[in-house]
């Protein structure tokens, strides 16, 4: 009797195994054959979910931006609690994230190489994420004008600040030994506390 297989948990498996040889090898590096190996696999059997390293290499990031903003979205949307408040939630989960799973930040130091080559045209979707992203520090940062928790401030051009503040903090946490996240932290949250009424 042939062996059932669940597509979609078979493509997930696919997607964990690249992370970790993305990760590994970089995206030029890395070959089919190595992310089959590592699902027990033939490297022609990928093909059925997969049709090219590239597509499973646009997967993978897709699938970390929209996790991503799907548990920021719940963050930014928990009533009752200060813009501020949602604000550092948000960063702390962010950096949280990154430094937890190390294979994720280096694949984006990846995407970021790619990006700056012209070697990929996710260019689109990481703006869409950032974009997304400062949207919602701006509305989080309007709400808290509006309500007097906050300083009255250029919303917008703060939003891009914290972004900017955002990417290099998980950055600096990808490479970094000499700090905890939560020192960086304390210190980003003390300059977002400057920002209180």
């Amino acid at each position: 009797m042939p062996r059932i297989v669940d597509h979609d948990q078979k493509k997930i498996e696919i997607v964990q195994q690249a992370i970790k040889v993305f990760a590994r090898r970089g995206y030029n590096q890395t070959k089919l054959a190595e992310i089959a190996a590592g699902c027990n696999m033939g490297r022609t059997n990928i093909y059925r979910y997969f049709s090219n390293k590239k597509e499973i290499f646009y997967y993978v990031i897709d699938k970390i931006f929209t996790d991503l903003r799907g548990e920021l979205e719940k963050i930014a949307d928990k009533p009752g609690e200060k813009g501020l408040e949602r604000i550092k939630r948000i960063i702390e989960r962010l950096a949280r994230e990154f430094h937890s799973q190390r294979n994720l930040m280096i694949i984006m130091v990846e995407l970021r190489i790619l990006l700056q080559r012209g070697e990929t045209d996710l260019g689109d979707l990481v703006r869409e994420y950032v974009e997304d992203l400062r949207g919602v520090f701006a509305c989080l940062l309007e709400e808290g004008m509006e309500k007097g928790e906050i300083k009255q401030i250029n919303a917008e051009k703060m939003a891009r600040t914290l972004v900017l503040m955002v990417e290099s903090l998980v950055l600096h946490l990808a490479f970094s030994r000499n700090f905890t996240i939560d020192d960086h932290l304390q210190n980003l949250f003390f300059f977002i506390d400057g920002l209180q009424e």
